[in-house]
């Protein structure tokens, strides 16, 4: 004879374990958008998964909301341990995995609840302890296979249109993301309390005896999943159009930048041409004055002549005369901040590398460098810059090292983590087929850029 108790009670305990699994899986799934290492957002969801099995196998009875407290804060736990960034975004990346757990389940719940009406309807139904537990057998596998695709198909969502999954939020940001999540999850509260408290009156679940009530929590499920994955989308959408905004101010700016560059070659090559012009007349002056004796004053002469020259030049010499105002105003504003300036560039030998992009790429860079150099120089330590080129093959590479200090953001960052200036040094690198690399290490701040000829 056949203990259906007993195998209700197995069925029962193996879901238990599938259910400790399936969370685990998609909450590691939820976060892999959102972590630097995978093995991150791996161990978050064992750590989530062990959190569950221990709470199941301990023998104090905890209520459901609390299990899944425990859990998901055990989960968020690890992934602050193992990364300590973006603390903001890790807690909001929990809460709305535990309200997006609690409404894909209610929503597979909903249509549990059809499929148990369309099996009980099924001829001796009653009479038949084999088919109902092939029914329960069937409806414990199919929820699982809900839950778990409805989990991965909402996370995979959330993913997909949260592009900036690499900067943390503001404290408004933080407030306003949270909302439809906050909303979702006190929704599905107050029909879960409705539900359970009518049960306690009559003895029936509602949404087992009500199909207009199931169908209307349903549709909350579902709308609230959308609303959480679309205000997501749409704040992510104004987030890149202020990025847009904010770039095309910088590029407005070095617009103007390379503008004043411009404008002092041509001041430069005006004086030089003016020198040219009178050279002869200098010359002639020089021969009288020495002719007639007057060596003291041909001297000073000289001497102020020279210095004219010298003033009509630049100290750097980079190939192009662009960048050579660049370099040289640069290394000058270096100097006055007391950072030591090392540069060996030179321009690149190509027709297809225009003065304008690499205009860009050095003054994002050099701004960059001589802020964190001065930075680190307050602190008390060191304060360098390196800039050097170089070309290998079909290859132009332009590498600059600069003092960081330890606690310091790199690339610049401003409270929201953006690295405009180097997202344009890429953008422009890119351009020519190439890309840019950064590196800290030791106090030294490096960056790489690549250009193809």
């Amino acid at each position: 004879m056949t203990d259906w108790e007993s195998l209700y009670e197995l069925v029962s305990e193996i879901d238990v374990f599938f259910i400790a699994v399936i969370f685990g899986v998609a909450f590691s799934y939820f976060c892999m958008p959102f972590v630097k290492h995978k093995k991150h957002a791996l161990a978050a969801g064992a750590a989530f998964s062990a959190m569950l099995l221990f709470l199941w196998v301990v023998p104090v009875v905890f209520n459901n909301f609390l299990v899944y407290s425990l859990c998901i804060l055990t989960g968020l736990m690890v992934l602050c341990v193992l990364d300590q960034k973006r603390i903001r975004q890790k807690i909001f990346l929990a809460i709305t995995f535990f309200s997006v757990r609690w409404l894909t389940v209610a929503s597979g719940n909903c249509l549990y609840i059809w499929i148990h009406k369309i099996g009980v309807k099924v001829l001796h139904f009653s009479e038949s302890m084999a088919l109902q537990f092939k029914l329960f057998l069937f409806s414990v596998v199919l929820n699982r296979i809900v839950d778990l695709a409805l989990l991965l198909v909402v996370s995979w969502f959330i993913g997909k249109v949260y592009k900036y999954s690499d900067e943390d939020m503001n404290r408004n940001e933080f407030v306003l993301m949270l909302l439809p999540s906050l909303s979702g999850l006190i929704g599905y509260a107050m029909m879960k309390y409705y539900d359970d408290n009518y049960k306690a009156d009559t003895g029936y679940d509602l949404s087992e005896i009500s199909t207009q009530f199931n169908l209307m929590c349903l549709c909350y499920y579902v709308i609230s999943l959308i609303t959480i994955i679309v205000l997501i989308m749409l704040y992510q959408n104004i987030k890149e159009k202020q990025e847009e905004a904010r770039q095309k101010e910088l590029l407005n700016g070095q617009i103007e930048s390379m503008k004043h560059h411009i404008g002092r070659v041509e001041r430069l090559y005006a004086d030089i041409r003016g020198l040219r012009h009178d050279m002869g007349n200098h010359i002639t002056t020089l021969e009288a004055l020495y002719e007639t004796g007057a060596d003291k004053t041909a001297g000073e002469y000289m001497k102020e002549l020279k210095q004219k020259l010298w003033s009509s030049d630049f100290e750097m010499k980079s190939g192009n005369p662009v960048t050579d105002v660049i370099l040289s105003e640069r290394r000058q504003e270096a100097l006055e901040k007391g950072i030591s300036f090392e540069c060996d560039f030179h321009y690149p030998d190509s027709d297809n590398i225009n003065a304008f992009d690499m205009s860009v790429i050095l003054n994002n860079a050099l701004d960059n460098a001589i802020r964190a150099a001065k930075y680190a120089a307050d602190k008390g330590g060191q304060a360098q810059i390196k800039l050097y080129s170089y070309v290998k093959n079909d290859i132009y590479m332009i590498e600059m090292e600069n003092s960081l200090w330890e606690n310091e953001k790199s690339d610049e960052e401003d409270a929201n983590g953006h690295g405009y200036g180097l997202l344009n040094i890429q953008s422009v690198a890119r351009k020519y087929c190439g890309d840019m690399l950064v590196e800290r290490a030791d106090g030294v701040f490096k960056l790489s850029v690549m250009l193809v000829k």
